[in-house]
């Protein structure tokens, strides 16, 4: 069995994954931009839906697949950075959401966003179609500018 999308075959065939994990929290980050914790480092085949993260401080989310940095986002805090699934933004009047687990809705800057990969820390959100799949490694680290609390989700599973 695989997923169809747009029509075609995406190749994608979930009864090979385990069950999909979500990893959801929160932390007091060092309150040094360049200083980079590890949320989740994966070895082995899998895939990634969203690595997303809020603060009301500035903060930051860098996704590495494979060996390769393909999100590398910031925001000044506020709004949802990282990388997030077309599929889990709700817009209502307008104005465009992304659930991040723990800390509830948080708004999304569309106008500011990219398309993956994206490397560009002037955008503040990765939007994708579809889980980005890696091959042998995931990594997915966040920093913060300040103190206050940082809530992130990290939504993956492997095989």
């Amino acid at each position: 069995m695989s997923v169809s999308i747009n029509g075609g075959s995406s190749g994608f065939d979930p009864s090979l994954y385990s069950v999909v994990e979500c990893l959801v929290g929160s932390v007091t980050p060092v309150g040094v931009l360049t200083t980079y914790t590890p949320l989740l480092d994966i070895t082995g085949k899998g895939y990634v839906k969203n690595a997303a993260a809020i603060s009301n401080g500035g903060c930051r989310v860098r996704v590495t697949v494979d060996g390769v940095t393909t999100v590398h986002n910031s925001t000044g805090g506020g709004s949802v950075v990282g990388l997030v699934n077309k599929d889990t933004i709700s817009i209502d009047g307008g104005s465009a959401q992304a659930l991040v687990g723990g800390y509830g809705f948080c708004g999304i800057s569309m106008n500011n966003a990219g398309k993956y990969p994206n490397t560009d820390l002037a955008k503040n959100t990765t939007i994708i179609p579809q889980p980005i799949f890696f091959e042998q490694d995931l990594l997915v680290e966040i920093s913060s500018s300040s103190t206050i609390m940082l809530y992130y989700e990290v939504d993956y599973a492997v095989m």
